[in-house]
């Protein structure tokens, strides 16, 4: 059986959807021939820790973790926060009450720790590796990011081992949402776009989670990027009994919730339906299960929908099924113009065959999957003419009692996502690549 090294920062215990997409290629691999090994941190600084994830890790893989030397401490300290307190995904974000301390940290941030906070953990995790790979070889490897620095220990291993690689982009680099908060100057900017460029000509494959994402790499590096989506993994959807709704439309929005993403002529929209007796206050119900910003709250009681909202914190995976079981909507916020973001959590949205209701820019890679699998209505965050329209269609087919039958049903359109048959898309990559990598070294021995 081949041997792959995989890099991933995010790894059990870690908990969200960073740690999903690593996980479970590791699952499947073997499946196809391949065995993998992963690369992860010791002491990685996680803003949720989920120990569900544990029964998905394969028996006898070999994990191999290195502690890394990371600022966030550093920033805990000066900010007057607990060391083992979680921050938010994306830390300066946070409201504090030292405003211009924080600002400074992230200026600090953005413009020394390039291409992330994890930077001083790439030398140290090449030395390591080569010295590991010296002794137990491997026939591809294979990083993930964010955070950016794994492609960077990968492109040090590959120049340094001659072992062909693929990189693998869940998220935009230099396009993503929230570079521009980075503070950063110009030195710093064309720095991350160097090694950015770098990175997609260096590694042999490259892939992107969607295919806006694909072009816009294809078009930063200049290079064919494939695309290989996110999913839902079978084994992990329990059979549970459907849940009688007790009269209520009950919409349930599961993950992180940042302040830039808070839809509020969605809720102005809702509340406007609400005082027109479209729907009554009692038979509607908003359930937050997540990292939710504050905001969001604010906004909904300030347009008088204080009495039809529940919240509750991150929980862990194996009881998310649980939460779609006993929703009616499922509903799945984007990043306003970032049209190429593809949330994992859709996947297993669609899995649930339940009827989903998007909030995301026009002609996003969302809504091409939401037509391919007839699985709900997306509407962009500024239309609230639309926004409205649609909650007003989701409401009028649950009074008619069509909903769920109206959404969610076409089993074989979701079947092509789940975790297993993306991994052998993966493991078809590294047998390309690790078949030509032969090839060019007995060429180069004949020669």
């Amino acid at each position: 059986m081949k041997k792959v090294l995989i890099l991933t920062y995010y790894w059990p215990p870690a908990g969200g959807p960073g740690v999903q997409r690593a996980l479970y290629f590791v699952k499947y691999l073997r499946d196809f021939g391949w065995e993998p090994i992963v690369y992860t941190v010791e002491n990685g600084e996680f803003h949720n820790e989920d120990h569900s994830f544990n029964k998905d890790i394969p028996e006898g893989i070999t994990v191999l973790k290195r502690p890394a030397l990371e600022p966030y401490s550093i920033y805990k300290k000066l900010l007057g926060k607990k060391k083992d307190e979680k921050l938010k995904p994306v830390v300066f974000t946070e409201k504090t009450n030292k405003p211009l301390l924080h600002q400074l940290s992230v200026w600090i941030r953005g413009n020394f720790f390039i291409p992330d906070a994890r930077m001083l953990w790439i030398k140290p995790s090449i030395r390591y590796l080569v010295k590991y790979l010296e002794d137990h070889p491997v026939d591809a490897i294979m990083s993930t990011s964010p955070p950016q620095s794994m492609h960077l220990i990968a492109s040090g291993l590959k120049s340094r081992m001659n072992l062909p690689w693929v990189a693998d982009f869940r998220d935009p680099w230099t396009k993503v949402s929230y570079y521009n908060d980075l503070k950063l100057s110009s030195w710093a900017d064309g720095k991350h776009k160097r090694l950015e460029k770098m990175v997609l000509n260096h590694a042999d494959k490259r892939v992107a989670v969607g295919w806006k994402m694909k072009s816009d790499y294809e078009s930063i590096g200049g290079q064919p990027v494939e695309v290989i989506t996110n999913g839902f993994d079978d084994e992990s959807i329990p059979n549970l009994p459907s849940v009688d709704d007790n009269g209520k439309l009950k919409i349930l929005y599961l993950g992180s919730l940042s302040r830039k993403r808070n839809p509020f002529l969605l809720w102005e929209s809702l509340s406007e339906l609400i005082g027109d007796g479209t729907i009554a206050e009692s038979q509607i119900e908003l359930n937050f299960i997540g990292n939710i910003d504050p905001i969001v709250f604010e906004s909904l009681d300030g347009l008088g929908l204080k009495n039809i909202y529940t919240k509750r914190g991150y929980v862990p995976h194996q009881e998310v099924w649980k939460h779609y079981s006993q929703a009616t909507v499922l509903l799945l916020i984007g990043i306003p113009n970032q049209p190429e973001i593809l949330p994992g959590k859709l996947f297993e949205y669609l899995a649930s065959q339940k009827p989903i209701y998007s909030v995301f820019p026009n002609n996003s890679d969302v809504e091409k999957i939401l037509r391919e699998c007839k699985g709900g209505l997306s509407a962009n965050d500024k239309d609230k003419e639309q926004l409205k329209a649609n909650l007003y269609y989701f409401i009028d087919l649950y009074h008619q009692g069509r909903l769920s039958q109206t959404f969610g049903r076409d089993v074989k359109a979701i079947k092509n996502y789940s975790r297993k048959s993306l991994t052998g898309k993966l493991a078809s990559m590294l047998d390309e690549i690790s078949s030509n990598s032969e090839s060019l070294k007995k060429t180069e021995t004949i020669t």
